[in-house]
């Protein structure tokens, strides 16, 4: 039998069944791959916030403590600018009050001067031609210009419903404050406000400058200062206490002192000048001239020597009196005053300032003198009276005035002009003269009707009414052995008759209201030294910047148990016066320093004071930083050990 036998093809079909494949583990692996790359990136993104967080608390430690400082700077610079505008305000409102008499009697002098010039250019000057041209060119234009300024102000001031005294009076006719002394005590009002403020708001301004610096932080986030009150001991003092401010830019009670004390005067306006002076060069008079020089106020012809003098030993300086009288008697030219009182006129020339030193400083300076005298109790009056401008300018006229009542007559009054001239190359003749400079020179009643000359023999009338005086021949340096020569020319003007004015007080405040007006705020000088060291230790501020430094993700595993919640950074300022230690002198900064006594700050820190004025700090707050640095002190001790 045979067998049969039977072959299947394979199939090349895969076979259907189950693996068994690790692929449950791997997906156990991926998830906790993924939690632990998730926690990875969040502890390095923990970290990277809690560092920038660290660097942000810190500079906002730096911001609250030089916000701090320069707040309490701000408030002495205030204080200080303040102080010294009230004595310009005080200066200002007698120099201010002279300004309408000035103005109309200053206006009379002019119109006399132009009607008595106008007359001598009719009758002429002789042969010296340069004469009549110089005072039709250069003097005259510049009296027109001078009456041209006046004329508006006299409108203003004289001429309709405006009465000054509604602005200068301490109790005008109504009875109310002027407006100046309203500003005076608006002014005295807000040194007040800000010294009794000064805690408070030095703190607000700490608080705020740590609270925007951190951003991250939001409501939580804030900062403290330390003192809690700074120790500043300060005092009002009297009205009387500006005298010296006003009168020679001195502080009160004699506290200047040239290291510590300069004052704002001389510190920071610069007037200030020197007692002795090194090598000083300065004209001295000749020893025949000097006669002439005091009478006509000039030194014909100068001569300059060398002198050795001392060193530097002591400076003087202008109050505000003066400052403010500047303002008003600089309209007439440089020097502000009249030629009569200089020693040396400034050379006048056909471009020259309108309103020339002339009556008009005069007017202004004699009313304001006697007007400031009356402010405080005791100055010395050295007053010139003043009197109304009534002119005679007739000469005739003014002879027979002289004759029977000499002691109606205040003053005569001259135009003054000197020339100079040189000698030709020829060496024999002189050149044509130029002007050097003018002027007005007054002549006490008893000398009105005598020129004021240098005292030579060579006084010569060459016309009615001008006089001219040929100086001796000088050296110049520079054109040689006697060379050069002067020139006086002399022109009589007029007399002036007017009866004494009565200068009206705008300082008119009895001694009972005296003592309730306000006085400038100062540092109480025994308390307050700038010799003790005390005094810098309370210009320190300690500044502490706090927010709050849980993680930003996950923080209940990152955390865990700290024992401190706060994130506090310190940092400390100065508050310094390198030039003057008073609040007088607006030049208080604050700057960042390094943190020293951090003992004495702790205690400070757990002994809080006013805080009912500080709603802003919150008790939780201040218990978390006290905790924290507690916490840290010994590792603070250890950073800022001296090396």
């Amino acid at each position: 039998m045979t067998t049969r036998q039977y072959f299947h093809p394979r199939s090349t079909r895969p076979r259907l069944g189950i693996r068994r494949e690790p692929r449950g583990a791997i997906m156990v692996v991926a998830l906790l791959s993924l939690i632990l790359l998730a926690a990875m990136v969040f502890y390095i993104f923990n970290v990277g916030n809690h560092v920038s967080k660290r660097v942000e608390t810190q500079n906002a430690a730096d911001n609250a403590a030089i916000s701090g400082g320069r707040w309490m700077a701000r408030s002495f610079n205030t204080v200080a600018m303040n102080n010294v505008e009230m004595s310009r305000l005080i200066a200002l409102s007698g120099v201010l009050d002279a300004v309408p008499l000035a103005v109309a009697h200053t206006l009379e002098d002019q119109n006399a001067i132009l009607t008595a010039i106008d007359r001598q250019n009719r009758i002429g000057y002789a042969d010296d031609y340069w004469v009549d041209q110089v005072v039709r060119d250069i003097v005259q234009p510049n009296l027109v210009t001078q009456i041209n300024y006046l004329e508006p102000l006299d409108e203003l001031f004289n001429g309709g419903d405006y009465d000054i005294a509604r602005t200068t009076f301490y109790k005008s006719s109504s009875g109310q404050r002027g407006e100046i002394w309203q500003a005076i005590e608006a002014l005295a009002d807000v040194n007040r406000a800000t010294m009794d403020n000064l805690a408070v708001l030095t703190q607000q301004s700490g608080f705020r400058g740590a609270q925007i610096a951190q951003r991250e932080g939001g409501k939580d986030a804030g900062g403290l200062l330390l003192p809690w009150v700074p120790e500043v001991p300060w005092t009002e003092g009297a009205f009387d206490d500006f005298e010296s401010a006003v009168q020679e830019g001195q502080l009160p009670d004699g506290q200047n002192d040239p290291l510590y004390n300069r004052g704002p005067f001389d510190v920071l306006f610069g007037q200030r000048r020197p007692g002795r002076v090194s090598n000083a060069i300065y004209s001295q008079l000749p020893r025949d001239a000097r006669h002439g020089a005091n009478a006509l106020g000039w030194i014909s012809p100068p001569s300059t020597r060398q002198f050795e003098r001392a060193d530097i030993e002591t400076y003087y300086t202008t109050g505000t009196y003066q400052q403010q009288l500047a303002l008003l008697t600089s309209l007439g030219g440089p020097s502000g005053r009249n030629f009569s009182e200089a020693p040396t006129p400034p050379t006048i020339t056909s471009d020259a300032t309108p309103l020339s030193p002339s009556q008009w400083s005069e007017r202004v300076s004699f009313a304001a003198n006697q007007k400031i005298n009356r402010a405080f109790p005791g100055t010395a009056s050295n007053n010139q009276l003043v009197y109304d401008p009534e002119w005679i300018t007739d000469r005739n006229a003014a002879e027979a005035i002289f004759e029977s009542d000499p002691d109606s007559i205040v003053y005569g009054l001259y135009l003054a002009l000197e020339f100079e001239r040189t000698k030709t190359s020829t060496g024999f003749t002189f050149s044509e003269p130029i002007l050097t400079r003018w002027g007005l020179a007054r002549r006490s009643g008893s000398r009105a009707l005598s020129p004021p000359t240098q005292g030579t023999s060579s006084l010569l009338e060459i016309e009615d009414q001008v006089w001219r005086e040929e100086l001796p021949q000088s050296d110049d340096p520079e054109l040689g052995e006697g060379d050069t020569q002067f020139l006086n020319y002399l022109v009589w003007l007029g007399i002036n008759v007017g009866e004494e004015v009565e200068i009206r007080n705008p300082y008119n405040f009895d001694a009972e209201e005296r003592g309730g007006m306000p006085g400038p705020l100062n540092f109480t000088v025994d308390e307050f030294s700038p010799e003790s060291s005390d005094s810098y230790d309370a210009l320190k501020i300690f500044g502490i910047a706090h927010q709050p430094k849980a993680a930003r993700f996950w923080p209940e595993k990152f955390d865990g148990e700290r024992p401190d919640s706060k994130m506090v950074a310190l940092a400390q300022a100065q508050v310094f016066n390198n030039h003057s230690w008073d609040l007088w002198t607006a030049m208080w900064h604050a700057q960042l320093t390094p943190i020293d006594d951090i003992d004495g700050w702790m205690e400070a820190l757990e002994e809080p004071q006013a805080l009912e004025q500080m709603p802003w700090i919150e008790e939780t707050d201040l218990n978390a930083i006290t905790a924290y640095l507690q916490a840290t002190k010994p590792l603070m001790d250890l950073m800022l050990e001296d090396e």
